[in-house]
């Protein structure tokens, strides 16, 4: 049932803010006003009827200040007859004495208080600013001119809001945002410098940024959640409670590593013992180490499917370096892998890490996912008609002839041509150790001994850099969970996320919006001719937007019934980790496989994601819980907020479906004008991204990131007329206590900003600039602001300044 909103209370005046120079002559916030002063303007914020006292000097000279807030006073115009010169000295004198005295004494007393700098935490954990940053309260506001538009924001007067939500997210701001800092010339550090300076990050971490801190605590809420229990999911409880802690004397990996082969260490293949019938073994509790295989939906004709094979996933991810410190980790994991099953030996360790590297440098690197572009899939059977026979026995032996019997294709093609000519496996003892390493990486959980850096190798958020090192085992158990079978925990929850929110009406109307705003948006398009107008219209309206859980598992009762099946059989199990990735890889591969369209019920990307996401055939939105702030306040007031961050990342997965689609539609003919209009748009963003400097890394932003590019910058227009929309039909178009200054539309580029504010670790961020599929956060802020041109408007920013460039990319 539709959670039903508390009425918005309605706004207040503001009382204005008195502005100084200070004794160099900067521009600053008054902070000598009386505990009296400072009550009667609280007052005045909450409706009081209490009138200000006033002070009445003699007329003030008044300079031009841009602020808002009324003019700076600057001293007494002289008046009455020259013979006064004495006294009028001596009197400017006494006053600039007292003057002085009054504000040393209150800036010692009073100013962490008055400014909202006293320590507290900020809304996004960590501590305040303050703790870093002693002069914090002498930093006067930016020179911020009010953007008018008829209709929204009217004289730059509008109301502040004056719920208790909006006064804490107006110290959080203030707190946050660094004044000294010009928007127009850089505004990711006008948003985001003082966050990095008062986040540090962890040792060995790659990044700390908003997302990892969401993603942190919704860790952390499932956990609680799965132990306090609910009736109907014990099962789920005592799998968790079993990964997190083992029973004494679970030694089970070990037992595993022998059932398929690959102990004792150094590994050697049994007699009779193939390499295939290892990878089949393996492929049976869900690791994939020679090739990946997932069933697909045709993007032609959903109603048939196909089996995509891919290149596997590394413990590290591509690279291109070769760099000895970009695989410490892993040598240290092995290390610790080595000491638990076998005499240290230096051999084995340089043979896994050159297996990794010998993988690495075989595989492709995509821009663009290739299974939703039928131009890029290729039929293995005739490309690879060995490799093909091959691979159909594997997945029979594992799954059945009927999955087996599949269609076969690939976007792979390097990859597959490596691994056809028997390079990739030419060493079959390096290979077979490699092997034994990734297995017990995948079910390290399965254990007693507390092997830290071998489970973060696998479970880190960022390949081969585990953060905070070594993963608790508490975030393993869930990570490992929503690897495996994530949907009926998500199920579990969605009542208390929901709540989060401020329930599923809240949320719902939210994402509404959007979708209206993107059918508006599509049909505005005039690089569209009639009939592919249509065809996209149609098809993105066949897209079904999925928050926070799965549609299936809450209206399949079958379906709940066969996943609880899943835990209550694996719970009963001696070896429950190895069971539970069992019985979840056969259920998606071999049971789903055999019942029509069951197999994609479940979700491809996971609950433990900040973004949407929208696969091929292009059909399921997937919205988990993290795309929300749901640390932000629920109340209606917070409401605005929440569309800066949600419509970018859910516009990012959902024209990344349109990319495709678009493309598709011009199939084996020439492409659609559309699309080569979105290439030289990719191509232009990705010219002016690799002559941007940034003064945190002297490397250039490499080639991997221009789609990304792209699709941050076309989420961004919609969002922003989404929240435009948002506040004329919901009246909210109200400034924040604190930062009246800032116009509704100035913030909303502030919190759209504030969602990319990320710490890095420099080899990382090396590494991300060089093979990163995303770029670092300060392209993904600049970038797309710089070419947008409302942003420029609402800040006033001069031409030709580096947030308002004379020459954009733009979509034309």
């Amino acid at each position: 049932m539709p959670v039903k909103k508390k009425p918005r209370p309605k706004a207040q005046g503001r009382h204005p803010a008195l502005r100084f120079l200070d004794l160099r002559g900067n521009p600053g916030v008054m902070s000598s006003e009386s505990s009296e002063e400072l009550a009667v303007i609280r007052a005045a914020r909450m409706g009081s009827a209490a009138a200000p006292r006033r002070y009445h000097p003699a007329p003030p000279a008044v300079v031009d200040d841009p602020m808002i807030g009324g003019p700076v006073i600057v001293g007494r115009e002289r008046g009455g007859s020259s013979g006064g010169h004495a006294t009028t000295v001596l009197y400017f004198l006494t006053a600039s004495a007292i003057f002085v005295s009054v504000v040393s004494l209150l800036v010692g007393l009073m100013p962490w208080r008055l400014f909202g700098l006293g320590g507290s935490r900020d809304l996004y954990g960590g501590q305040s600013l303050a703790a870093d940053d002693r002069d914090a309260d002498g930093k006067a506001p930016a020179v911020i001119r009010p953007y008018r538009h008829p209709g929204h924001d009217g004289d730059g007067e509008t109301r502040v809001c004056a719920t208790v939500a909006c006064e804490k997210e107006g110290s959080a701001l203030f707190r946050q945002l660094e004044f000294h800092q010009e928007p127009c010339d850089d505004f990711y550090a006008y948003v985001c410098k003082r966050w990095e300076t008062a986040h540090k990050l962890p040792y060995g971490a790659a990044r700390l940024s908003i997302d990892d801190t969401l993603l942190d605590e919704y860790e952390l809420m499932l956990a609680d959640i799965i132990q306090r229990g609910r009736p109907g999911y014990e099962a789920v409880k005592d799998i968790f409670l079993r990964c997190e802690y083992p029973r004494k004397g679970d030694t089970h990996w070990l037992d595993v590593l022998a059932k398929m082969g690959l102990r004792p260490f150094p590994v050697v293949l049994k007699p009779g013992t193939t390499l295939d019938q290892v990878v089949k073994d393996l492929m049976t509790i869900g690791i994939q180490p020679l090739f990946s295989l997932s069933v697909e939906r045709s993007v032609e004709n959903p109603e048939q499917s196909y089996l995509l094979i891919g290149q596997p996933a590394l413990l590290m991810g591509p690279l291109r370096l070769g760099l000895d410190i970009e695989y410490s980790y892993l040598d240290d994991a092995l290390s610790g892998f080595i000491s638990e099953i076998s005499e240290l030996n230096h051999t084995a360790r340089s043979n896994v890490l050159k297996v990794e590297r010998f993988l690495s440098a075989s595989m492709d690197r995509h821009q663009i996912e290739g299974s939703g572009l039928n131009d890029e899939l290729v039929d293995v059977t005739e490309q690879f008609p060995k490799l093909a026979k091959r691979i159909r026995t594997i997945v029979a032996d594992a799954f059945g002839t009927d999955l087996s019997k599949r269609p076969l294709k690939t976007y792979s093609l390097k990859y597959l041509h490596a691994l056809e000519s028997g390079d990739l496996t030419a060493n079959i003892g390096e290979y077979l150790n490699y092997l034994a390493f990734r297995t017990a990486v995948e079910i390290a959980a399965d254990n007693e001994i507390d092997l830290g850096d071998l489970m973060a190798v696998s479970y880190s958020r960022y390949a081969g850099y585990p953060a905070p090192r070594p993963i608790t085992r508490r975030r393993l158990c869930i990570r490992m969970m929503n690897r495996f079978e994530p949907t009926l925990i998500m199920h579990m929850s969605m009542d208390t996320t929901a709540t989060r929110l401020g329930g599923k009406a809240s949320f719902n109307s939210l994402l509404d919006l959007l979708e209206t705003v993107l059918n508006e948006t599509l049909y505005a398009q005039t690089e569209f001719d009639k009939d592919f107008r249509d065809s996209l219209v149609e098809s993105v309206a066949a897209i079904n937007w999925e928050p926070i859980v799965p549609d299936a598992v809450t209206s399949h009762n079958e379906l709940f019934r066969r996943l609880v099946s899943i835990y209550e059989t694996a719970s009963g199990s001696k070896r429950v980790i190895e069971s539970y990735m069992a019985l979840s890889t056969m259920f998606r591969y071999r049971d789903f496989a055999q019942k029509d369209l069951d197999k994609w019920v479940g979700w491809r990307g996971g609950m433990l994601s900040t973004y949407a996401h929208l696969d091929a055939p292009f059909l399921k939105l997937e919205v988990p819980f993290p795309v929300f702030d749901f640390l932000r306040d629920p109340d209606a007031s917070m409401e605005r907020f929440q569309i800066p961050r949600v419509g970018v990342r859910v516009f990012y997965a959902l024209y990344h479906g349109i990319y495709h689609l678009a493309y598709n539609y011009g199939a084996g003919k020439k492409p659609t004008h559309f699309v080569a209009k979105l290439h030289a748009l990719m191509d232009c963003l990705g010219r002016q991204y690799g002559k941007l400097r940034w003064t945190e890394s002297r490397r250039r932003i490499g080639r991997n990131s221009y789609y990304s590019n792209l699709l941050d910058f076309l989420a961004l227009e919609p969002t922003y007329q989404a929240f435009l929309r948002y506040a004329d039909r919901a009246s909210r178009d109200e400034r924040l206590p604190k930062l009246e200054n800032l116009t509704p539309r100035q913030l909303f580029f502030v919190e759209y900003a504030r969602n990319f504010c990320e710490v890095n670790n420099a080899t990382f961020l090396d590494r991300v600039l060089d093979e990163g599929a995303k770029a670092p956060g300060w392209y993904r802020v600049n970038g797309p602001l710089r070419n947008f041109r409302p942003f420029a408007d609402a800040f006033m920013c001069k031409p030709n300044s580096f947030m308002n460039p004379l020459h954009r990319c733009a979509l034309k």
